[in-house]
């Protein structure tokens, strides 16, 4: 009975802090990021210690736009890596000057203390520009692998003619 007591009083506790959680508004005014697909990226696993070669692969992520899983195998042995990269660049400004780059890695697997955890990486960058010339295509890279390698990104911005 007293278990019973003591559940009721945590869920109406619970549904009360959920009630009395402050609703902020939507931000609809965030401009759409660019359009990326499956042929405007590619990646490539770079070692910077002497270390095998690498031949990587990028499929999308179901549900989530900007996220892609990212296999990279060893040209010289079976030993294969798996990431989760998030990717997203859009344009801010009056004058459609700035560009937001998000570039996040997180590597699996990594066992820490006999369990398995991700290990994160990541950049935000907003890169201001002059007379509105933006690059038509991007290099990125993010250390991995405790730094013993990068992994890169190359993106060629399809912007629609207007």
């Amino acid at each position: 009975m007293l278990k019973s007591c003591i559940y009721f009083l945590l869920v109406l506790s619970f549904t009360g802090n959920l009630l009395a959680y402050p609703k902020f508004p939507v931000r609809n005014d965030l401009p759409a990021p660019f359009p990326i697909t499956k042929e405007s990226i590619s990646f490539s696993l770079l070692p910077n210690e002497p270390g095998p070669t690498w031949e990587c692969r990028h499929e999308p992520v179901p549900n989530l736009p900007y996220d892609w899983k990212v296999t990279c195998l060893s040209q010289t042995s079976k030993v294969k890596l798996s990431f989760l990269v998030h990717f997203l660049v859009r344009v801010f400004g009056q004058k459609s000057d700035i560009l937001e780059v998000l570039y996040w890695v997180d590597e699996y697997p990594q066992v820490l203390y006999n369990r398995s955890l991700p290990q994160s990486h990541g950049q935000s960058s907003l890169i201001g520009f002059q007379d509105g010339m933006l690059p038509n295509r991007m290099s990125l890279g993010q250390f991995v692998q405790n730094g013993t390698s990068s992994l890169n990104i190359l993106y060629f911005i399809q912007l629609k003619k207007k």
